[in-house]
């Protein structure tokens, strides 16, 4: 089959034309831009994009999306990370503009769909997917299948509340592990402790260097994220978990959360469950997206 794969996320959006058969897949081609911040200016890129890279055997699209996508209406309810998602139906925008039928989800379930049928967690039954970058996104695979939840928000793990009179989240809320390990989250606290803003790739150089103030925020962080995977450990002890987005790419972070996981985990699930990052690397969100 093949499909069109779009992975929408808060900062930018991958396009793929992409063949999928039972056991693999192949990326015919492929675009990314920024992620437009207004409505008008996202459905104009996303109708002007896909219109240079469909073919007329293009089958179906699949759209993964930043944010909270109800799965009976499939409309966007709630997207803190691209506000210009919210109350959109994107798919219904595209249906009638390319004549073809779109499914649409969360763009962390669509990483974990992935990840499961082709990437890490390949075999296994029971995966769980953390996206790092922007915001913290999550999803559970279970025999192949999105678990949604009854209300279509199942595993917001970025929005677990790990502080209660914490730092406030950009879903409104306060103490959200989101606010503690994300990308932005690091970048926001090193800007408010030195005046400068560095991107995550240059803070863990800082880091690695043992420069203050980059080495102490990575270090509360990953134990932030240490504690949000022992959470998700202890609740639902899944086979593996599987770390993708920008923030994965960082190991001197993810290798200290994984080792700080073991710390909060109850019995001796923190050694049973694994924990590794992503392989299908950017793509991922874009080939989960075609298998929606």
């Amino acid at each position: 089959m093949l499909v069109l794969g779009i992975d929408l996320g808060g900062t930018k959006i991958n396009f793929g034309l992409v063949k999928i058969q039972e056991k693999k897949f192949e990326i015919l081609k492929q675009n990314t831009i920024a992620s437009p911040d207004q409505k008008e200016a996202l459905i104009y890129a996303l109708k002007t994009n896909i219109q240079k890279i469909i073919t007329p055997n293009v089958e179906k699209i699949g759209l993964a999306q930043a944010g909270l996508i109800q799965q009976s209406t499939k409309i966007n309810l709630f997207s803190p990370n691209l506000k210009a998602l919210e109350n959109l139906d994107l798919a219904q925008i595209l249906e009638k503009e390319f004549n073809l039928p779109v499914s649409t989800d969360n763009d962390a379930n669509a990483f974990t769909l992935a990840e499961a049928t082709f990437g890490a967690g390949c075999g296994k039954d029971r995966i769980v997917g953390i996206t790092l970058g922007t915001g913290i996104g999550g999803g559970i695979v279970m025999d192949n299948e999105i678990y949604h939840g009854a209300c279509s928000s199942a595993a917001e793990f970025g929005h677990m509340i790990i502080d209660s009179n914490g730092r406030k989240c950009s879903c409104g809320r306060k103490g959200c592990l989101e606010a503690y390990a994300s990308a932005t989250a690091i970048i926001k606290e090193y800007e408010n402790r030195t005046g400068f803003r560095r991107d995550t790739y240059a803070l863990e150089e800082e880091a690695k260097s043992n420069l203050e103030p980059a080495k102490s925020i990575f270090s509360e962080a990953s134990d932030y994220l240490g504690i949000g995977l022992a959470n998700i450990i202890n609740i639902l002890e899944p086979e593996m978990i599987v770390l993708g987005g920008g923030l994965a790419q960082v190991k001197f972070f993810t290798d200290q959360a994984i080792s700080n996981t073991k710390k909060f985990t109850f019995g001796n699930s923190g050694e049973c469950v694994e924990i590794t990052t992503a392989k299908l690397g950017k793509e991922a969100g874009m080939i989960g997206a075609a298998l929606l």
